[in-house]
């Protein structure tokens, strides 16, 4: 396998890892909270007042591939640097992928030396 498919490989299984954190986060955003019911003992001192608490920044995530969540990196609350991994994909169906892709380019050369001979 050479570097550059070793690279867009891994660039693209930490794209998905991210993607997949992301898309997590912003669902769990946009969920509506229930409000609770509160009967205050002296209604005349009572303000009611709804609201929703948002986040001062915004990240969206997205990949051109899924998969299932194996490991989440990072926990609510904490502060992620450019690069970093926040969660892992299962990446067995892509391995298998690489090794049939391997053995179909393996078996291509082969017979491409033989064509050639």
């Amino acid at each position: 396998m050479s570097k550059r498919t070793l690279f867009l490989l891994i660039a693209a299984f930490v794209i998905v890892v991210g993607a997949g954190y992301g898309y997590s986060r912003y669902t769990a955003s946009q969920a509506e909270p229930t409000p609770e019911a509160v009967i205050p003992a002296d209604l005349k001192t009572t303000i009611w007042a709804s609201g929703k608490i948002v986040p001062a920044q915004w990240a969206t995530l997205s990949t051109p591939i899924g998969g299932q969540v194996t490991e989440i990196a990072v926990v609510e609350g904490d502060t992620a640097q450019a690069g970093a991994i926040l969660l892992r994909l299962d990446d067995t169906d892509l391995r298998a992928n690489v090794r049939a892709a391997q053995a179909a380019l393996a078996a291509a050369e082969a017979e491409l030396a033989r064509d050639h001979k």
